[in-house]
């Protein structure tokens, strides 16, 4: 009833790849399949009725930041079907580089911003000039966060590092020095490629768990088994014991799995 095919992902330490199942069309796959979308979504801690939470994009004037993570945003807050998964009052914090008025910042990044809410939205964001490796500039940051959070009972800081690899290591320990949630949790979202190889990974591995426990923590890797994933078209069209049979007829839902 199940084909199941697993492909290794290289250069990631204690990743076994990607697992891919394929449920054959009359099959009973409701009870073999893992938990769904809205069993998940079930088990998530909403924020309560005193409790904050400030978003921190590190990279924000960056690309990934603009078609993406602000899109995406929007729509956790406002436009998904079963919106809002975020707090419509959540802040949006962009932290970047380079001097840069906020109608500036917003008319730059949020172009794919769109909706009845976008408004709404753009009133919860701001913007901060800051370096990734000057601990001083993570402490201003700090102070402009509590003037952000005044008045909120639990204030809970959630920081995404859209930034190059490289500046990793820095950014983590000066958020951990200077812009630690004071009252609320305090996670770390880690974006792109996660090392180059298993050298690499276990390096910067070691730095941020060493900073943040592990349930802090939240790694995106992009390129993960990103070969193997390709490799499905393979499996679908050039596959002489497969073509016949990969088709909507016979293929009833395919799950990858990380």
């Amino acid at each position: 009833q199940a084909l199941t095919t697993t492909g290794r992902a290289q250069g990631t330490q204690g990743v076994r790849g990607v697992h891919v199942c394929v449920w054959a069309a009359g099959s009973d796959w409701g009870a073999m399949a893992p938990m769904g979308l809205a069993e998940m979504r079930a088990t998530v801690n909403v924020l309560g009725a005193d409790e904050t939470l400030t978003i921190v994009i590190f990279g924000a004037t960056g690309d990934l930041a603009k078609k993406k993570l602000f899109p995406a945003l929007y729509q956790l807050m406002y436009a998904c079907p079963d919106a809002p998964l975020l707090p419509a009052v959540t802040r949006i914090v962009g932290y970047g580089r380079n001097a840069m008025k906020l109608e500036d910042f917003i008319a730059k990044q949020f172009g794919l911003v769109q909706g009845l809410h976008r408004a709404d939205f753009l009133k919860q964001v701001s913007y901060f000039q800051g370096k990734y490796d000057v601990e001083e500039d993570f402490g201003k940051l700090d102070a402009a966060l509590l003037d952000l959070e005044s008045g909120s009972g639990v204030a809970n800081r959630l920081f995404f590092l859209s930034v190059p690899p490289t500046v990793f290591a820095c950014v983590c320990q000066n958020i951990h020095l200077q812009a630690c949630a004071a009252k609320g949790f305090t996670r770390v979202i880690i974006e792109k490629p996660f090392g180059r190889d298993s050298r690499s990974f276990a390096e910067l591995n070691a730095t941020t768990s060493g900073i943040f426990r592990e349930d802090q923590i939240f790694r995106i890797d992009h390129y993960l088994a990103k070969e193997n994933v390709l490799n499905l078209l393979v499996a679908r069209f050039a596959n002489q014991i497969y073509e016949p049979l990969f088709n909507r007829q016979n293929i009833a839902q395919v799950e990858i799995i990380w």
